[in-house]
């Protein structure tokens, strides 16, 4: 349980990597604090009425969800957080393979709850969609073993690729499954394709890819629980399954060395560090003589955007904290809006980086996020693999 603090401060970091518009290519860093005030000031505080605090999440918790998360919920609720399946050691990716379709030509309502302003999916709402169904995939992996409660949280957000978003005039599929299982975490790896209506092809073209991780937490302690054990069946399995280990050795090096310890000295990282240099040395006609200043040039601080909020009930989660998926939404769209504001015009996603989950937010908790472009090439070009 989190204890009562004067102020409790959670901090995520989010990168929203190579975000385009036109030929101009920006990176955004956006980042989400949030605190908990208690006032001492009987005169400020206000009177808590014991029997109207926060409960768990009921059956109506869902249905201020978007439609897909809503389903998503319910048929989590309906399996039962507390099955009564025969405890098994291991399960296999196809234990855990679940799926939703948007129903886009037949549905109306769904068709009106994704539109953008373009006329395409709103990537906020899939957002929100892959968080929910990476927690049932998870749940579904872990489902039966051992005899205690689990809460399953979302850890990181380690890829979101996306060839393009489509228009609603077809209908599209949701799916994922388990990839790699470590001792208390989980790799999820989640596609989204069309639907052409010939589902005997085995591997239809998907337009995005995603990799959640999820990790197995007792409720009352919070500390990792030990999962079963994930054994591939096919090569394709095997090869995601071998590809998950050494994501999570790099992952664990790269938490006992440190942020920017173990970084090698390539011919791409030098030159990348002679461009830093070479744009701190042109910032300074821009903050002490401006009018000899590039005028095509801006301050990283003048492109910052913000934005505050309460967390509200009824943005929890079926583990009673704020939604993971709403979180990212909302960086998402605040994101967005830097990169509308900087480059003049929509900006096209095309990847989105490193999302990582530090702590939970409560319901009660002020959030702040924010936002700002801290890289970009006008002309257009590729933005490398790694900007940091």
């Amino acid at each position: 349980m989190i204890k009562t603090v004067y102020i409790k401060r959670f901090q995520r970091l989010l990168s929203y990597t190579k975000s385009a518009y036109s030929t101009r290519k920006e990176v955004l860093h956006c980042d989400i604090s949030s605190r908990q005030f208690h006032n001492n000031s009987m005169a400020l505080k206000p009177k808590i009425n014991e029997e109207s605090k926060v409960q768990q999440p009921s059956n109506h918790q869902t249905k201020f969800m978007n439609p897909i998360v809503r389903e998503l919920w319910e048929q989590r609720q309906r399996h039962g957080e507390n099955n009564s399946l025969a405890n098994t050691d291991f399960k296999h990716p196809s234990h855990s393979k679940t799926a939703i379709d948007y129903n886009f030509k037949s549905n109306e309502f769904l068709r009106e709850a994704y539109q953008s302003p373009g006329g395409t999916m709103r990537f906020g709402k899939v957002l929100e969609d892959l968080d929910a169904l990476a927690g049932n995939i998870a749940f579904n992996h872990v489902s039966g073993h051992g005899e205690g409660k689990l809460m399953l949280v979302t850890a990181a957000v380690d890829r979101i690729a996306l060839r393009d978003i489509p228009v609603l005039e077809k209908d599209q599929r949701l799916s994922g499954q388990v990839t790699f299982v470590g001792s208390s975490s989980m790799e999820i790896r989640m596609q989204i394709h069309e639907l052409s209506g010939d589902e005997s092809n085995e591997t239809p073209e998907h337009w995005l890819e995603a990799y959640f991780t999820f990790v197995a937490v007792n409720p009352d302690t919070n500390r990792p629980v030990k999962i079963c054990l994930l054994v591939p069946e096919s090569s394709e399995e095997r090869a995601l399954f071998e590809l998950g280990s050494l994501k999570a050795a790099a992952k664990k090096k790269g938490r006992k060395k440190g942020p920017g310890n173990d970084r090698l000295l390539t011919d791409e990282a030098i030159k990348m560090e002679s461009k830093a240099e070479q744009l701190m040395s042109d910032s300074f006609p821009l903050l002490r003589m401006p009018s000899l200043a590039d005028p095509n040039a801006i301050l990283m601080s003048h492109t910052e955007k913000k934005n505050c909020m309460i967390a509200q009930p009824q943005v929890r989660n079926l583990s009673n904290k704020i939604f993971g998926g709403f979180l990212m939404r909302r960086a998402f769209e605040l994101a967005f809006a830097t990169c509308y504001s900087f480059g003049g015009g929509q900006p096209q996603m095309l990847e989105v980086d490193n999302i990582t989950f530090n702590a939970p937010v409560s319901v009660g908790d002020l959030l702040q996020f924010s936002s700002k472009v801290i890289y970009s090439l006008p002309d257009g070009g590729d933005l490398g693999a790694e900007v940091k």
